[in-house]
């Protein structure tokens, strides 16, 4: 049953992530509450949630996706775009102006997934899946250098379920295990030499597998239902929340912009409701949160977090949670992700 319940998951991600190309080159109407009608075309709006406006938009002709949000200083953001067989990224302020860009040639991989390359917070090394060569290499984005790093066997970025750095030298990718049964194996990828450390975890593919903001934890759903939270530097499994019962089931995870609370919902498959948690990682205490009655059988899916506040989506809408105030604020029309700007009270909206 579980085998089949997953098939049908992954089917139906696959169709999205496939239809996604057929979505950029349309017409996609943002309105956001209180403000009227955002804009139209593909774009990257910032909202304010503490203002409940839009604070800035970069139109968008090419496909090009947020890469990176994190960076120094705060209240910075990155974006790539394919432009005239030049990969281009550009490092933007809060309002969305270009304030600093590298050119690099057009790399050879699959640009529908997100989890291809892993940039640092200076925006001045990419690290990424090279298709043509199916190994890992990494570019610095300053002098132009290309240099291979370590890198386990990946047939495609589609088994890249995340990749991202977790300091000045190292990287962590969590791939498919091809040989195993929806479950991962977790990497550590030593950039100067010192090598690659790998491990399989008992953690499924589906939610991904993901990497709270510190970079010191990896959270994910067992094959028993469990959600296990495991240290990134020994790989060591560390917490387990328990299984939430026979007809229930883990659809979102999202640690808090602080890494101090897992935040996750379960939907019960009978009346499918959905019911929304947190666990603080350094008391071991667990709450149940507050969901609108609206959006109590709504397929909400964890987008973001910045400060007090998570964003949802439930598939017509983005909102905003504040843990702070127990309030829900819907942020408008979104189809496409919803990323925190450290530092700010503003998101980035991909549209």
């Amino acid at each position: 049953m579980r085998s089949k319940t997953i098939d049908l998951i992954v089917g139906k991600e696959l169709l999205r992530a496939s239809l996604r190309w057929i979505a950029l080159s349309c017409l996609v109407v943002v309105c956001v509450t209180q403000v009227g009608c955002a804009g139209t075309g593909n774009a990257i709006m910032i909202y304010d949630y503490a203002e409940d406006k839009i604070a800035g938009g970069i139109p968008m002709s090419n496909f090009r996706e947020i890469v990176r949000t994190e960076s120094s200083p705060n209240g910075c953001f990155f974006t790539m775009t394919e432009e005239k067989g030049q990969l281009i990224i550009r490092k933007r302020n809060i309002k969305g102006e270009e304030i600093a860009r590298h050119d690099m040639p057009l790399v050879n991989t699959v640009w529908v997934e997100p989890q291809w390359c892993a940039l640092d917070d200076a925006g001045e090394r990419l690290a990424y899946h090279d298709r043509g060569e199916a190994r890992l290499k990494l570019r610095n984005l300053k002098i132009g250098t290309v240099s291979d790093i370590p890198s386990p066997k990946i047939d495609s970025t589609v088994s890249m379920k995340l990749f991202d750095w977790v300091g000045p030298e190292k990287l962590i990718l969590v791939r498919n295990r091809p040989d195993a049964d929806y479950s991962v194996e977790i990497s550590s990828i030593r950039t100067n030499g010192g090598g690659l450390r790998a491990k399989p975890i008992d953690l499924n593919w589906y939610p991904d597998p993901l990497l709270s903001p510190d970079g010191k934890w990896l959270c994910g759903v067992d094959g028993n239902e469990r959600i296990a939270i495991h240290d990134v530097g020994s790989f060591d499994r560390e917490i387990v929340i328990p299984a939430p019962g026979d007809n229930v089931r883990v659809r979102s995870l999202r640690w808090s912009a602080d890494s101090e609370w897992l935040y996750y919902i379960n939907r019960i498959i009978e009346s499918n409701h959905r019911r929304l948690f947190r666990l603080n990682l350094a008391t071991g205490k667990s709450e149940e949160l507050p969901i609108l009655p609206t959006l109590t059988k709504k397929p909400l899916i964890f987008r973001g977090c910045l400060g007090e506040t998570i964003a949802l989506s439930d598939g017509d809408f983005a909102w905003i949670f504040n843990a702070q105030t127990r309030e829900w604020k819907r942020m408008g029309k979104c189809n496409g992700a919803v990323y925190g700007i450290r530092g700010t009270t503003c998101y980035a909206v991909t549209q």
